[in-house]
């Protein structure tokens, strides 16, 4: 039995060292394809330089005739036969590519095309100004985090404007405050924010964003910008749906549909190493993970799941011992010795489960509130192959796909009869196939 158990804890660690040279290998495969990427602020391009970064969405369009004449010299739209056929809803509606461009330059963005190798596809590259953007948050109330230290300055020393003292006979000026000075407690520091577990005054608070320019310094983060990566993002992809004030594009209809080959973000690869320096590290403890800076690349559910992975991760080991504990003695001691750990194992991993789901929940609305999302609801997109009539909601008045309840049942009950009636061919044909299994390994006297 020692035997075994030595054999065992030798072939374990053979495998932990070839996973070990495979994650280093890995590491510094990606690094080094990383390096090859050069990064430079181009201080001679006018829009990064005025904007401070780049072109953040691209489109694949397929190169196409445009346009041709019909018998009587009218000018017309022209599709391939592929394309022709389309697949989605709005069949009838579709844009060209030039009707696709003068969208995005109304919705007031900048794009560059490029061919590709084989010249079939077209990639056009697109950017929104920085006034953009900031119009847009404006417009709808973007949510974004308020810059604490700067918030609590502007908070201790009040607010007011200038106006002339309608009773003074010398037109004096006089302080018309919007809101008055506030006393608020020190701040503290972080290992009293650890001590205590509590948040200072002027943290994790959010609010909508205003393009005054008295309180531009609330929402600009450490690196001096305005908007993170992500949500210029955001920004760009709600403009792109939005009727009024953007673009009115469907994209996820649009791609079904082939309209646009494909479209997708593009990395900020200045922001990307400075990430993979502190993330893509082979040793370091999986609650260490720079949650904050995935969070501000990648987007809250992408962090979150990586808060979630770590979490997970670090519980594990302790799970990972008492299961190699308890293996290992179970494998050394002879029968007659053994004792009970089968149930006492059991009952380590239902109290560590429960521990784990508690904690956990406790992190998760944490998380949550840090990052402005305890209040949010993700919306249920409709999929792209349901189909049905554009109808008034009853509730918001928005126009929704309605799909009527008779034409609904009759496809369930289609559906079910087919099932229905290959779920009894199966049947019968098993009954075949036992009724001449009997008969051919018994025959009659």
């Amino acid at each position: 039995a020692l035997i075994n158990a030595v054999m065992v804890l030798a072939f374990t660690a053979v495998v932990v060292y070839a996973i070990f040279k495979l994650l280093e290998y890995l590491i510094n495969n990606i690094q080094e394809e990383l390096s090859f990427v050069k990064w430079e602020a181009v201080k001679t391009e006018p829009f990064r330089a005025k904007n401070g970064y780049g072109s953040d969405w691209a489109f694949v369009l397929r190169v196409q005739p445009e346009y041709k004449k019909d018998s009587k010299g009218n000018i017309i739209k022209k599709w391939d036969k592929k394309v022709q056929k389309g697949k989605g809803k709005n069949k009838h509606d579709r844009l060209s590519h030039t009707e696709i461009l003068e969208r995005l330059a109304k919705g007031g963005f900048d794009t560059r095309m490029y061919f590709s190798l084989q010249r079939d596809e077209v990639f056009v590259k697109i950017r929104a100004p920085l006034t953009r953007l900031k119009k847009f948050a404006d417009d709808i109330d973007y949510q974004m985090l308020l810059n604490s230290t700067r918030l609590r300055t502007k908070l201790e020393a009040g607010h007011y404007e200038m106006e002339v003292d309608p009773e003074s006979d010398s037109k004096q000026e006089v302080k018309k405050w919007t809101w008055l000075p506030c006393s608020l407690p020190p701040e503290m520091d972080d290992a009293e924010k650890a001590r205590s577990d509590l948040y200072d005054y002027t943290e994790f608070i959010y609010g909508k964003y205003d393009e005054d320019d008295n309180i531009q310094d609330l929402y600009k983060g450490d690196d001096g910008s305005v908007f993170r990566n992500v949500d210029r993002l955001k920004l760009i992809a709600m403009l792109f749906e939005n009727e009024e004030h953007g673009c009115g594009l469907n994209l996820r209809e649009m791609v079904y549909d082939e309209q646009i080959l494909a479209s997708f973000p593009l990395h900020d690869y200045k922001a990307l190493t400075e990430l993979k320096k502190e993330w893509l590290v082979l040793w370091g403890h999986p609650n260490s993970q720079p949650f904050g800076k995935i969070r501000d690349y990648f987007g809250e559910k992408v962090a979150l799941y990586f808060v979630w992975l770590g979490q997970y991760t670090s519980w594990l080991i302790s799970a990972s011992i008492m299961g190699g504990l308890t293996y290992f003695i179970d494998s050394i001691l002879p029968a007659t010795m053994k004792p009970p750990l089968a149930p006492l194992f059991a009952f380590f991993m239902a109290v560590w489960n429960t521990l784990f789901l508690e904690n956990w929940k406790r992190k998760q609305v944490r998380y949550s509130l840090e990052w402005g999302m305890a209040d949010f609801e993700e919306e249920e997109q409709e999929r792209i192959e349901f189909h049905g009539d554009k109808i008034p909601s009853v509730i918001s008045g928005k126009h929704e796909t309605y799909f009527p309840p008779n034409k609904k049942r009759a496809l369930i009950a289609r559906s079910q009869f087919i099932i229905f009636l290959f779920t009894t061919a199966v049947v019968v044909v098993v009954i075949i196939i036992i009724f001449l299994k009997i008969t051919f390994t018994n025959p009659p006297e």
